[in-house]
């Protein structure tokens, strides 16, 4: 982890909402039942990502039962693997959810850890939750750690930038403030990559809590 800093915390009123464009690209995926959808709206000053090994119960403010993750090993001809019985609203929205065995991400807009010394406060469809810290395994990102974990594309709402631009992955550099140094990640960089062109240049990656960006990880 990086030396922490104090970091702006982004905090739109509760229920905002960033201009989404093609919500297919926000549909990340399916699971028993449930769509898992992340957003262009940035909340809190991160994201914190949860390793989920035992029951979890995700909380309203007043302590109050929101939700409930449980894990379980199924064991089967292939051999042992992780299954999950989620019971949230048919539509999730949150950073990243991704619950299948072969990833098995759990990823939300978060406060500080640091704020709460009991309770981390994640953002869940739009609206403040609370998940108990005691033998909880996590781990946190500045908005500007998580960014530069990641592989970049550019959506029409980036200025300056040319269609052909908009197919490449980038790699981030150099943040300051709202703007970000970008360079493009050739072939051999991930599987996913179709086109390459060598490109680096600065752009504009959001306008106040609103991500001009998309994220995507090499899994």
């Amino acid at each position: 982890m990086n030396i922490r800093k104090k970091n702006k915390e982004l905090e739109p009123v509760v229920g905002a909402k960033c201009p989404e464009g093609d919500s297919s690209h926000l549909n990340i995926t399916a699971y028993k039942g449930i769509s898992f959808f992340t957003e262009n709206t940035m909340r809190g000053s991160g994201v914190v990502h949860l390793s989920i090994d035992q029951p979890i119960d995700i909380l309203n403010l007043d302590k109050t039962i929101y939700g409930r993750i449980v894990p379980s090993i199924v064991r089967g001809a292939d051999g042992e693997f992780t299954d999950y019985e989620i019971n949230l609203p048919e539509t999730v929205i949150a950073r990243q959810i991704i619950p299948h065995n072969e990833l098995r991400i759990f990823e939300f807009d978060a406060q500080s850890p640091d704020q709460d010394s009991t309770h981390l406060t994640v953002y869940i469809n739009r609206e403040r939750k609370l998940i108990l810290k005691k033998d909880l395994q996590y781990s946190f990102l500045s908005w500007n750690d998580y960014i530069k974990s990641a592989f970049v594309t550019l959506t029409a709402a980036v200025q300056n930038i040319s269609i052909a631009e908009r197919k490449y992955l980038y790699q981030i550099l150099e943040i300051k403030d709202d703007s970000i140094l970008i360079r493009s990640v050739p072939k051999s960089a991930c599987d996913y990559i179709e086109d390459y062109k060598p490109i680096s240049k600065w752009v504009k990656w959001r306008t106040d809590h609103c991500k001009l960006i998309e994220f995507n990880f090499c899994y």
